[in-house]
């Protein structure tokens, strides 16, 4: 099975390509 731990890093990997992908759209907001 999956364990939290896997479940954390996934999800900092996943919050971290988002704020990445957001960056340039969030440049241009400003």
């Amino acid at each position: 099975g999956v364990g939290p731990m896997t479940i954390a890093i996934l999800l900092e990997n996943t919050v971290k390509a988002a704020e990445k992908a957001l960056q340039p759209a969030l440049k241009t907001l400003h």
